[in-house]
């Protein structure tokens, strides 16, 4: 399996959504439209969970002691993914 499509990987969220809207177009409409809506919500409230909590802790990420550890915590990040994008090549 590509590193791409591991779970967790990039296309996984991707992938039920075509498949949904064939299944939801075949079938009974008000169906469908639940099927949407319940996959659109569980996709979605993930991330206004984390907008929400990061929100909340914005007081303390945005204090000018920690900006310089989040900097440079952030560019180990970037070059240890970059490192390991070229280790996949």
């Amino acid at each position: 399996m590509c590193s791409v499509c591991r779970p967790g990987g990039l296309l996984i969220p991707a992938i039920p959504s075509p498949l949904l809207s064939i299944h939801s177009l075949q079938g009974d409409p008000v169906y469908g439209t639940l099927l949407m809506f319940i996959y659109g919500f569980g996709a979605g409230l993930p991330l206004l969970l984390i907008g929400h909590g990061l929100a909340r802790l914005q007081h303390v990420i945005a204090a000018p002691g920690h900006q310089r550890r989040i900097r440079q915590l952030s560019g180990l990040l970037l070059l240890g993914v970059a490192v390991y994008i070229i280790w996949l090549a």
